[in-house]
């Protein structure tokens, strides 16, 4: 058991910087509202900056970051930003790479015209004087907090940026005989989620059976600036990641998303001037200009696909070369130019080397790269040691039920008698296939086991439980609504964009109330004299993802709530289905998908799989959760939300029940059993604040969690950071305080609630940023993973938690021998090329430590919270029950 890990988390003594600057450079207004009236904006409209961060990294790659902001203070026009970090590099040279990028994304985006009016501006002499700006940062930081805080946010951009550049350019495991140089990615709107780096060139990855390139790999590291709390200094956090390239297939995409390239570039010394340093740049394309770059299509994209075009012109590269035999976009490489297609965690990459995790022996060496350039420049490495929590402990217990007396059919039965006294849970089951009752079976047997007695679709257990399936036809549940564009299609071909999607807009209003009407009937039809708990599963061709104007999706689960009947959707694919049924197979995983589909359903009824006793009686679980949604967000998917909403929710388990909190559409605000608070939100059973100004909504949502905390009995209540710390600021780590906090007054006379320590009530706080969750290397540990509590050796309430893998992974041989093997073969260990997924840290603090409680015991049940969920990916890394706050608030969306 390692009692030290090394973090890859770096802090820096600040007289390094005293010598480092930012210059800024913003674009004269003239040239700026140019371009917007060119774009054809409204004056509150910003730019559209749509492939502008490709250029930049082509041609200006000391550019760091782009944004649209305020002019400056007196000023309350807006125009593009630039930040740059170049401190070696002439100011005339750096002016050059600029007006060269803009040049040609002006040429890319606008018409010739309107493209050498604003150049003309941009070259004024008058205009260049007054853009250029050194941005003089103040260095100070103020310790007044529980975390050192910038007087000026920027200087966490500033470290960042000296981070990367003291990586970039270095040669990353030159021991091999294919070592790679990093390079930087391309600015971002933010630096908030760091730099990132990419090794050049990737390595291929060959098929043992044919030797044929099956795809490559690279490493990707990604470089931020945070504060830590407790810390004196400003820290970064690295975490080393693997990207894998496959070829694109065009029916890849997901509902409305986009795939990338990353290019490899060698600039053209037209560009910059004695530079031969290869540039690392990023495009997203949309299906359909993946379809146009395989010949299959005559669209002529957005600005990316112009970028790359132009990318290929002068590097005399044919697009045609990117279509492979199959009808995939794949890999390019020639001398001046190397185009990599990214795979995605659902694009197939899980048969390539690393996917998301990397291996033992890499990490020891990565660590000693990073210590070793970050260590020239002022940084220096942050170690943390094991904390166990003392024996006696009032959470001690608290853990996943394994007691036959307290089985999940027993957890579903305790809640279905609680909501309708009586012993039997019903399930529909919408589907178009013959075999979905068989297989809905098998999936239930994996999940509760053999019933004792079955008879026709009722099944019946030994704890009383009664479980039926009622089949019933999908009909309109799975049907495509009416085409919205055939609306517009009457009209003729010169109708003005704005006007041809206002009338699909409300052609898709048409078919969505015909199509609720018609759900609404084919429930009277079938469930008509429905009485008790119901579920529902729906199965779905995922085809219908692909037009999300005419998925049902969303009215399903509408109409079904109206009904008071939950429901999940599973999607399953008709040709694969009909494959299996054609050749039974145990490699079949539709059964394994459906007893998750079940899971989730049991999930959302409320059961808990929890050992009761295991959580004291006269004590609670909190959860504080904050819904937020943009305006429009899913305009055109049927049903959907149209405005915003702002929502503050809790959940608590209460005598072994979950139950959740939140002001209904009356502002009432009365505790609902977890399933009846799911059918409200479908429903749109609450009050929506999101028209509130910012600082009515601070004191509206810290009144809500402040009316939690006057409860007698104790009280643990989790939140996470990066939900709540914009709704309450005392738990963002500018104003956090250990010991107290203060909610309800922000801005306004209403009366604050206080919580200190010594009271009732803890109140944890996570950090779930996974840009600030570092990569961490074990000493001397074959695996490389380690499980537990970790701190800085003068920390007492700021905790590095560590789950591990889940039990199944760790049971699993093929996952122990891939954890200890390299990618590489030395000796006589082969190379192993499987998929390897390692856990992060996560940073939690105990801002509110209650009465008798011990602050590494709080931390020790926060790990075992995490582990009441069965996997370890980002999904489920909040614990219990603040996961399930998380999942309830997703049902509005």
């Amino acid at each position: 058991m390692a009692d030290l890990i090394t973090p890859y988390l770096f802090e820096l003594n600040m007289e390094q910087l005293r010598e480092k600057q930012l210059i800024s450079y913003v674009m004269p207004a003239r040239a700026y509202e140019a371009i917007k009236s060119a774009q054809g904006k409204l004056a509150h409209q910003n730019i559209d900056l749509r492939g502008l961060e490709a250029v930049l990294a082509w041609v200006a790659p000391c550019v760091d970051m782009y944004e649209i902001r305020r002019i400056d203070i007196s000023n309350p026009g807006r125009s593009l930003h630039l930040w740059i970090y170049a401190p070696e590099t002439p100011l005339d040279e750096v002016k050059m790479e600029v007006l060269n990028a803009l040049s040609i994304w002006l040429g890319i985006t606008l018409s010739a015209d309107h493209s050498e009016m604003i150049l003309e501006i941009l070259k004024d002499e008058r205009s260049t004087k007054t853009a250029w700006h050194d941005l003089s940062i103040d260095l100070d930081l103020t310790q007044g907090a529980a975390c050192p805080v910038p007087k000026d946010s920027r200087l966490y951009d500033l470290i960042a940026v000296l981070a990367s550049r003291g990586l970039e350019g270095k040669v990353l495991d030159d021991s091999r005989d294919s070592s790679r140089i990093l390079l930087p990615a391309g600015p971002g709107e933010s630096l908030y989620g760091g730099k990132s780096l990419l090794g050049y060139r990737p390595h291929s990855v060959e098929s043992r059976k044919t030797g044929d390139v099956r795809g490559y790999w690279t490493e990707a590291i990604k470089v931020s600036a945070l504060s830590t709390p407790e810390q004196q200094r400003l820290r970064v956090a690295i975490s080393v990641s693997i990207r894998n390239y496959l070829p694109i297939h065009p029916a890849s995409f997901k509902r409305g998303g986009s795939r990338y390239l990353d290019v490899f570039l060698t600039p053209d010394a037209f560009f910059t001037k004695g530079s031969e340093r290869v540039r690392a740049l990023q495009v997203s394309l949309k299906q359909n200009e993946v379809n146009a770059l395989l010949g299959q299509s005559e669209t002529q994209g957005g600005a990316s696909l112009s970028v790359l075009r132009r990318i290929l012109s002068l590097t005399s590269v044919n697009e045609a070369s990117l279509a492979t035999g199959k009808g995939l976009l794949g890999a390019v490489i020639e001398r001046k130019v190397s185009i990599y297609p990214r795979a995605g965690a659902y694009h197939g990459d899980q048969n390539l080397p690393g996917e998301t995790g990397v291996g033992v022996p890499e990490r020891k060496t990565y660590f000693k790269f990073l210590d070793e350039h970050l260590s020239s420049i002022g940084f220096t490495p942050v170690s943390l040691e094991r904390k166990t929590p003392p024996r006696a402990s009032h959470f001690a217990h608290i853990s996943k039920t394994e007691s036959p007396m307290d089985s999940l059919n027993r957890q579903i039965l305790r809640e279905v008698m609680a909501l309708n006294n009586e012993k039997t849970l019903h399930i529909a089951l919408f589907s178009t296939r013959i075999w979905a009752l068989s297989e809905t079976n098998a999936a239930l047997d994996l999940l509760l086991g053999e019933a004792s007695s079955i008879v026709e679709n009722e099944r019946i257990y030994s704890c009383g439980l009664k479980v039926v399936i009622h089949p019933i036809p999908a009909g309109p549940f799975v049907a495509k609504l009416d085409d919205p564009k055939e609306a517009s299609a009457k009209f003729t071909a010169g109708l003005p964009n704005a006007k041809r999607m206002q009338v699909e807009r409300d052609a898709i209003r048409k078919a969505t109330l015909k199509r609720q009407s018609e759900l609404d009937e084919h429930l009277n039809s079938y469930m008509d004299t429905k009485q008790g708990v119901w579920l529902a599963l729906v199965e779905m061709d995922k085809k219908l993802r692909d037009e999300p104007e005419r998925d049902p999706y969303v009215l399903v689960y509408q109409a079904l709530a109206r009904r008071d009947t939950l429901a999940q959707v599973v999607l399953f694919d008709p040709e694969e289905r009909e494959k299996f049924r054609l050749t039974p197979s145990k490699d079949d995983p539709h059964p394994f998908k459906l007893r998750s589909a079940l899971r989730d359903l049991l999930r959302a009824l409320g059961v808990v799989y929890v050992d009761i006793e295991s959580v004291p009686d006269d004590t609670s679980l909190q959860a504080w959760w904050i819904v937020n949604l943009n305006s429009k967000r899913f305009e055109r998917q049927p049903g959907a939300r149209k405005d915003g909403a702002v929502l503050p929710v809790a959940v608590e388990l209460i005598n072994g029940r979950l139950m959740a909190l939140f002001p209904d559409r009356m502002g009432a605000k009365n505790w609902k059993p977890y399933a009846r608070a799911m059918l409200a939100l479908y429903s749109e059973d609450y009050e929506n604040t999101s028209d509130m100004r910012d600082e009515q909504l601070k004191t509206y949502i810290g009144q809500f969690f402040g009316s939690l905390t006057t409860q007698a009995e104790k009280s643990l209540s989790f939140c996470d950071a990066s939900n709540i710390r914009k709704y309450v600021p005392q738990l963002g780590n500018s104003a956090m305080r250990f010991g107290e906090l203060n909610m309800g007054n922000v801005g306004a006379a209403a009366a604050a609630t206080v919580m200190r320590d010594g009271g009732s009530g803890t109140v944890v706080r996570l950090l779930t940023d996974t840009d600030k969750s570092p990569t961490y290397l074990v000493a001397d540990n074959k695996t490389g993973i380690a499980t537990g509590i970790f701190a800085e050796a003068n920390s007492k309430r700021t905790f590095w938690l560590c789950r591990g893998l889940p039990i199944p992974l760790q049971k699993s041989g093929a996952i122990r021998t891939a954890n200890q093997q390299s990618r590489f073969a030395e000796d006589d260990v082969r190379a192993n090329l499987k998929a390897r997924r390692f856990p992060s840290l996560s940073e939690i603090c105990v801002v509110v430590l209650g009465k008798d409680e011990d602050a590494r015991n709080v931390a020790g049940l926060t790990r075992k919270a995490m582990e009441l969920h069965t996997s370890t990916d980002d999904a489920t890394i909040l614990p219990f029950p603040l996961h399930e706050a998380s999942l309830l608030g997703e049902s509005i969306r």
